[in-house]
């Protein structure tokens, strides 16, 4: 397991570092999420050491949403979440709904567009960023650009420049390989790529790129706190205020919920107006005393656990890391 050092939450670090997998090793990347996963990338696609794997009867692969078989199974959840509001009797089966979905590396949403193509009845899919609004400017000017600063948020797992499955959408949606091809060398290149206008506007009629602030975010985890008793997460969040903003009011918008608000306990309390507490066992039980709902028992039990892996690696030490 690889992941960027300073871009987790505690617990969400804690999940991998005290693993008790026996055939488990994890390590800490120096950069941010956007180097771990070009690093990937790069061990991916080295066919010397996918033969140096095949001598020993290894296959390297990916949990990633790099993989294809990460994102089959979160199309399900598209078809589940719209069968629950007609057993609900919350819509009749065909009519249209929305979805806004907080988007980083672009996985869950594009496995909404494929539940569209095959033929679940969604009119707009919200495609909700924090500051890092690379994709938000995407959908609204066709420019991709990661010519900008790197934030580094509340919501760490949206903190992403180089969303790796847009390059699915475009494929998709061009079903031009030499073009894909030209734009993703641009990017590497040069940083950014723009679509024709013809393609933006294909794009449009399906997807509303919006950027939300960690104050907005915060300003919603409050406002869903106070009107319902229910705690999200900042990732939740994100999607919860750009619904606010993008969503039509004349059919129903399913906010996907991607976190559990345990797994960020100081930012939550933090963001409902209470004190940070020293330590995240002492934020989990505040946050549970002010939901009246417990924290999923794994996130408890991680933090009764020895932390295994405390190596911090560069980029160019993965190959190393992964050889058999």
């Amino acid at each position: 397991m690889f992941y960027p050092q300073n871009g987790t939450s505690e617990l969400q670090r804690l999940q991998m570092v005290t693993t008790q997998a026996s055939n488990a090793q994890v390590y800490a990347v120096k950069g941010n999420f956007d180097d771990v996963q070009d690093g990937v990338k790069q061990l991916l696609a080295d066919q010397r050491l996918a033969e140096q794997c095949r001598k020993k009867g290894k296959l390297l692969t990916s949990a990633s949403s790099i993989n294809w078989g990460r994102i089959v199974p979160q199309i399900v959840y598209y078809f589940y979440a719209y069968e629950q509001l007609v057993a609900r009797g919350d819509i009749a089966r065909g009519d249209a709904v929305d979805f806004a979905v907080p988007t980083g590396n672009f996985g869950n949403l594009l496995a909404g567009y494929y539940a569209k193509k095959m033929g679940l009845p969604i009119e707009q899919l919200i495609c909700a960023s924090n500051e890092n609004c690379v994709l938000a400017e995407f959908f609204a000017t066709g420019c991709y650009n990661i010519n900008r600063p790197f934030y580094r948020t509340q919501s760490p797992s949206m903190d992403i420049l180089v969303s790796l499955n847009l390059e699915r959408l475009l494929f998709d949606v061009s079903g031009d390989c030499k073009q894909v091809a030209e734009w993703m060398r641009q990017l590497r290149h040069s940083g950014c790529y723009r679509i024709d206008e013809a393609m933006l506007r294909q794009l449009q009629t399906l997807f509303c790129g919006v950027s939300v602030t960690g104050g907005e975010a915060s300003q919603v985890m409050r406002e869903v706190f106070h009107n319902t008793g229910h705690v999200i997460d900042p990732h939740t969040a994100v999607a919860a205020y750009a619904e606010k903003l993008c969503r039509s009011r004349s059919r129903p918008c399913i906010i996907v919920s991607t976190a559990s608000a345990y797994k960020f306990p100081n930012e939550v309390l933090y963001s409902l107006g209470y004190e940070q507490q020293a330590g995240e066992r002492r934020a989990i039980e505040h946050l549970e005393r002010l939901s009246r709902q417990p924290a999923p028992q794994a996130l408890k039990q991680v933090l009764e656990r020895q932390v295994r892996f405390e190596q911090t690696i560069t980029k160019q030490q993965m190959r190393q890391c992964v050889l058999p």
